[in-house]
């Protein structure tokens, strides 16, 4: 029997997971599987249990809250496991927000000059 544990980190603050921030531990709820590759739709996934299930054992590098998932429509052992990726949105920095108030100040200025 085929089975997949982890905990992912992803080290750019540009990017976050489906869970909406940049840890997530394997689960039956942010990943998907599919046994031909990365189709569209994927499926859902099937929760095994945590870490420490037998068959598989506990991982101590691995984070205790990480879920032995695969999938139950694959008798083989290749499957595509994937989890979206999102980019997070990034604020306009405050010169970009200057330099607004500015032209926006500098139009109303040459209006009232012409006046």
């Amino acid at each position: 029997m085929a089975s997949f544990i982890g905990d992912f980190t992803l080290s750019d603050a540009n990017f976050k997971f489906v869970n909406g921030i940049q840890y997530l531990v394997t689960n039956a709820t942010d990943f998907f599987v599919s046994a031909t590759g990365f189709d569209i739709p994927p499926n859902v996934v099937t929760d095994y249990g945590g870490n420490g299930v037998e068959p598989w054992g506990s991982h101590s590098a691995i984070d205790p809250n990480a879920r032995w998932i695969w999938t139950d429509s694959n008798s083989g052992a290749y499957a595509a496991i994937s989890t979206p990726i999102f980019p997070a949105a990034v604020p306009l920095p405050g010169a970009v927000w200057l330099l607004g108030s500015g032209l926006v100040g500098l139009a109303g200025w040459r209006r009232v000059r012409k006046s």
